[in-house]
């Protein structure tokens, strides 16, 4: 293709010709030739800009940067290059762009917030699948369509890697695409571009400090998902029991409808009961009401399904059909997963929880199901927030009868400073144990537990991996503990 047919929607200055031949597009100096873009992103440890003179050298003829740089240095005659104001926004439009802007034909569902985004797609995902939607899902766990698997290296892929799935999906005929969008992808602009018909707003708590620094930077580059959505018809679905729940309503574009567990919400749940092995209450909303019996456990679980129930009914599903989707859902990997056999004397689930939020929700859910000695085995990653360790520390302290301090990813930090940091907010009881190798810290959880105990494997989910500083090992909890249970 063209050059300049592919800057529709992009403010730009131009030193060249535009009508060179492209082929692809890149941010990544070692990966160009004389038919690739080259992208100069601003990147977190380096200005991509400083590369511009090396993919040059390597044959490139095309090159986009801001304004202010083709100011300030000197340019090769052979080589086009195009100055814009906001690189991440107008990379988001560009990719885009290459790939024939495919979210304009699909129906696209955005979900974001701390927690609950993984379950909820794929509540979302099923009740569209049951209705006749050829889906395509991307998230924590994967890209998933069309028969095709793809492990998830981000929760949000970069722009051009987004882009060019989505016309996969479109060259697979998939129509309708639910997503998880993370508020780095959001800050970012990594989904700039993308069309939203429906996004989802779970809930907002302490996570990613370390990246945004402050909760209310958190919160804005959340509120970018619901203050930027382009089409009128569009839905914002609003957890309204949240306490930002108000900010995410006011800025947002779209037609709200709101969820929660209390009658001043647009869709609410009573007549909660909670069970060992399922959930079950009545929906209510403005075309009627409908009981649910769940099998996915916990109250965070009763949000995750108002909210897939909620994108249902905006899209014009019936309640009915909404009802027979949500309850044939099983779990999902890695969250609140019970690895013990039926019948076991005692429980041991493993969930993602890794955020002082989700660590307090599984701790009070596995409680309602527990008999005797509720024990949690969890740690904090490197490398990320080291304000919510203490805060964490606490909650498992508290919500628990025999917390298992140990590791989770400790990445290229001293594991026993990280532990120390969440011994912090503990009153180091005697029933802390600290063991910092985190296979032994689940032996010894396992080996204590007794009849009626319930054992919760909190912080790594589905992920089957442990990062140190140099180097990454396999590693599933899941693994591991089915290893002890059979000793």
């Amino acid at each position: 293709m063209i050059l300049k047919d592919i800057l529709g929607n992009i403010d730009f200055t131009c030193n060249g010709t535009l009508e060179k031949e492209i082929t692809e597009i890149s941010t990544d100096s070692r990966n160009v030739n004389k038919n690739t873009i080259y992208f100069a992103l601003l990147g977190t440890k380096t200005d991509g800009q400083n590369f511009i003179n090396d993919v040059i050298e390597k044959g490139c003829e095309v090159v986009f940067c801001e304004k202010n740089w083709l100011k300030e240095n000197t340019l090769n005659s052979n080589v086009t290059y195009i100055g814009v104001e906001n690189r991440q926004k107008d990379f988001a439009q560009l990719s885009s762009n290459f790939y024939s802007n495919p979210t304009k034909d699909m129906i696209m569902i955005g979900v974001t917030g701390t927690n609950g985004k993984t379950t909820s797609t794929h509540l979302i995902e099923n009740i569209l699948k049951d209705n006749g939607k050829n889906t395509g899902i991307i998230g924590t766990l994967y890209s998933r369509y069309a028969g095709k698997t793809i492990t998830a290296k981000f929760t949000t892929p970069m722009a051009n890697e987004l882009q060019k799935t989505f016309k996969d999906m479109k060259d697979n005929n998939v129509d309708s695409v639910i997503m998880e969008v993370s508020s780095h992808a959001l800050k970012q602009y990594r989904v700039g571009a993308c069309n939203y018909k429906v996004v989802v707003f779970s809930n907002l708590t302490q996570d990613h400090l370390d990246y945004h620094h402050t909760f209310d930077d958190y919160r804005e580059s959340k509120g970018i998902l619901f203050s930027e959505l382009s089409d009128e018809n569009s839905f914002s679905i609003i957890n309204r029991d949240d306490p930002s729940a108000n900010y995410f309503s006011e800025i947002s574009k779209g037609k709200v409808i709101t969820y929660g567990l209390n009658d001043n919400a647009d869709i609410y749940a009573s007549n909660i009961e909670l069970k060992m092995d399922g959930t079950s209450f009545l929906v209510t909303t403005k075309k009627g009401s409908i009981q649910l019996d769940l099998i996915l456990v916990g109250k965070f679980n009763i949000y995750n399904s108002l909210s897939a129930l909620a994108v249902g009914y905006a899209l014009g599903i019936s309640l009915e059909d909404c009802k027979k989707s949500l309850e044939k859902t099983s779990g999902i990997a890695g969250r609140i997963e019970i690895v013990t056999p039926k019948g076991h004397p005692f429980t041991v689930v493993v969930d993602y929880a890794h955020t002082p939020d989700s660590l307090e929700n599984i701790l009070k859910s596995s409680r309602e199901f527990t008999k005797n000695n509720l024990i949690c085995v969890f740690g904090c990653g490197g490398d990320r927030d080291r304000t919510k360790r203490p805060i964490m520390g606490g909650i498992a302290e508290k919500l628990s009868d025999i917390p298992v301090v140990t590791s989770d990813n400790p990445r290229t930090e001293d594991p026993d400073f990280i532990i120390s940091q969440i011994l912090e907010g503990m009153n180091n009881n005697a029933n802390i144990i600290v063991e910092v190798d985190r296979k032994n810290a689940i032996k010894r959880a396992i080996e204590s537990a007794k009849d009626g105990d319930t054992v919760v494997i909190a912080g790594k989910g589905h992920e089957d991996y442990q990062i140190f500083k140099d180097k990454t090992i396999h590693f599933d909890d899941r693994e591991i503990a089915r290893e002890f249970l059979k000793k």
